[in-house]
């Protein structure tokens, strides 16, 4: 049975969800706010404390909405009327929708957690729109977010995966966000207030979970017990330093933009390719954003691969149909669903020949791709020649090379021995292994001689061509 001492003004909790909606202008007085509810104690106490507010904050209305996902038979269907009676109880506006999130999960590629995520805040947006909810609350606390930039860090990611979970996401609102997990089971304790445990809070198998039941722990214990406070603070510097270089990059964007429409956005190459790496990178996420909607399923190396093509004619196929393509002059972005006519299109096949009475120097432009490449026969002065770390670059000894050269795309079925191997290796699964964008391997020439792949170029080439101590002449090719 719930008491009525929770309703003292001077609990922390209060305070702090006080405190948080003001500094970060979550509620404005009049407006009403849709409170997701799971069931949980985090969101338990959420609603009981904008109930609890409500007089002091001016909110017109506090409504509830809950998610069952389909998932966990009974438990979920326990959970559902739990909520809906907590709702029932405080005298407030109750929705409800029952979703089948593993079929979603299973149609769209996705997994169930994002599937669940997507469905719950599906439903969120369309009830507040339908109702007339100027805003969203959810639950997420200093907890979750601790360790959300934690599970992020073991990933990879970079100043915006640190940034952590926003306090203030358009409509979205996290009053709880600077409060700890203990002081939320120390609030519903002090009150008296009932909740339900998701089982599969305590389910290993999730990431998050063993971030949470294990990493966490282990770091409090053995090396910093403050961690969750540190991890916060990380968020909230990178959340404020992302949103400072945000408005260089809108200052970048602004300069580079050639074209900006719905589902299509075009920028100056030149431009971009001479900004440094670091804004690059940034403005080419931001661009993605535009298009997308989003950056879900957009990574690193996404996001690489189109900083690496802007100084050459390329095209790359994203997550979610979107399609990047550039040239000398502009840069592409396109989302393919809304502008199907910039799908990628296939690179024809092609095969040029060099040297057909005896090597020297000369080039071939590829006119399906626009690559350039050059050749160049010198002496080899040994040993300065035999090694180098320009990949666009080969030197290749020409005295164990056959004329002509081919340079032709890749076929099904080639094989070649990479240098530093000792046996032949598909050219299929050398670019897998390093990572080279399926676009890429379409477009990517390789110079073959005596019917033997000797470059894949701007790659790797092969063993068997390399220079030794020995070698008179080499070839040099080139990435122009």
């Amino acid at each position: 049975m719930e008491k009525n001492s929770w309703l003292e003004k001077t609990d922390p909790l209060l305070d702090a969800v006080c405190r948080t909606i003001g500094c970060h202008a979550m509620i404005a007085p009049g407006e009403a706010v849709l409170v997701g509810v799971s069931g949980g104690p985090d969101s338990v106490a959420l609603l009981h404390a904008l109930v609890r507010l409500q007089p002091e904050l001016a909110v017109a209305r506090v409504s509830v909405a809950h998610v069952h996902h389909g998932l966990r038979g009974a438990e979920a269907d326990a959970d559902q009327a739990f909520v809906a009676a907590l709702a029932e109880r405080l005298g407030l506006p109750f929705y409800t929708e029952k979703i089948d999130v593993a079929a979603a999960a299973r149609n769209t590629g996705a997994s169930v957690e994002d599937a669940a995520r997507t469905a719950r805040y599906r439903f969120f947006s369309d009830t507040a729109a339908a109702h007339g909810y100027h805003k969203i609350a959810t639950a997420h606390h200093a907890g979750d977010n601790a360790e959300w930039v934690l599970m992020n860090l073991v990933r990879g990611a970079g100043p915006e995966g640190l940034s952590g979970i926003p306090p203030v996401r358009e409509n979205i609102i996290r009053p709880l966000i600077h409060v700890s997990r203990e002081d939320i089971l120390a609030f519903l304790t002090h009150g008296g207030m009932d909740y339900v445990e998701d089982s599969t809070n305590a389910d290993l198998t999730f990431t998050r979970n063993r971030v949470r039941h294990h990493l966490l722990p282990l770091i409090e214990e053995h090396y910093n017990p403050g961690i969750a406070a540190c991890l916060n603070r990380v968020a909230e510097i990178f959340r404020e330093e992302s949103l400072w270089i945000r408005d260089m990059v809108s200052g970048l964007f602004e300069q580079a933009v050639l074209l900006c429409e719905p589902g299509r956005v075009v920028l100056k190459a030149g431009f971009v390719q001479a900004l440094p790496l670091a804004a690059r990178r940034r403005l080419v996420r931001r661009v993605l954003e535009i298009v997308k909607g989003d950056l879900r399923r957009i990574t690193f190396d996404h996001a690489e691969a189109v900083c690496r093509g802007v100084d050459r004619t390329f095209g790359l196929d994203l997550p979610d149909a979107v399609h990047v393509s550039g040239n000398e002059q502009e840069l592409v972005f396109s989302d393919t669903a809304v502008c199907p006519a910039t799908a990628t299109p296939q690179v024809k096949p092609f095969s040029y020949t060099l040297f057909d009475t005896g090597l020297g120097n000369g080039s071939v432009t590829i006119t399906e791709t626009g690559i350039t490449l050059g050749f160049a026969l010198a002496p080899c002065a040994a040993p300065a020649n035999l090694q180098h770390n320009d990949r666009r670059t080969a030197l290749l000894d020409a005295e164990k090379l056959t004329c002509p050269l081919t340079i032709r795309n890749v076929r099904p079925g080639d094989r070649f021995v990479p240098l530093g191997m000792t046996g032949s290796q598909k050219v299929s699964d050398f670019f897998i292994n390093t990572r080279v964008a399926p676009i890429d391997r379409a477009a990517c020439p390789v110079v073959e001689s005596g019917g033997a792949i000797v470059w894949v170029a701007g790659h790797r080439m092969a063993e068997h061509v390399k220079l030794t101590p020995a070698s008179r002449q080499v070839l040099k090719a080139k990435i122009l």
